[in-house]
């Protein structure tokens, strides 16, 4: 069966806890669609300190250069649609 990871500071990382949560389909109980992580204090506290290191990035990277990575997201987007 598949495991969910966390996606923590541009990487998959296993729960600190070591421990997965089945996911069932809420349509079909019998199915199981995954094992999902759950996450400890320690996981939070490690995506909390990544957020806040890229948005300090983000903030300090010139108005033009976000917007330029903002319409290539948009475009992204569109393109799957």
């Amino acid at each position: 069966m598949k495991k969910f990871d966390n996606y923590i500071n541009g990487a998959w990382a296993p729960p600190q806890t070591g421990q997965y949560t089945p996911n069932v389909n809420p349509g079909n109980t019998d199915e199981t669609l995954g094992l999902f992580a759950s996450s400890g204090a320690e996981d939070v506290q490690a995506a909390i300190g990544a957020a806040d290191r890229a948005a300090q990035d983000w903030g300090a990277m010139p108005g033009p250069k976000r917007g330029a990575i903002l319409y290539a997201f948009a475009d992204l987007l569109r393109s799957l649609g």
